[in-house]
């Protein structure tokens, strides 16, 4: 069921096809439990799974939240420089 797919995608992409396959092949696979020091990243994977799950393209979905952020950070820094001058 995973054949095919390429593992050097990026992480959220990757866990998002898993998840896809996994729910196409009506399989129950849990989710690996939380590990110490990789502990945020099996919360990242729940996400995208629970995500995928609810019909949202988890990387898609990031990325305009990153785009958004960015133009925070742009406005932050344009306020700063409008003090400054």
């Amino acid at each position: 069921m995973t054949d095919g797919i390429p593992l050097g995608q990026p992480g959220l992409a990757l866990a998002a096809k898993l998840a896809g396959r996994v729910r196409t092949a009506g399989l129950e696979v849990e989710l690996p439990a939380e590990d110490g020091d990789r502990a945020v990243g099996y919360r990242l994977l729940a996400m995208a799974v629970r995500a995928e799950a609810e019909g949202h393209d988890p990387e898609a979905a990031l990325r305009a939240a990153a785009r958004a952020y960015r133009d925070a950070i742009r406005a932050v820094e344009a306020a700063a420089r409008d003090r400054n001058e």
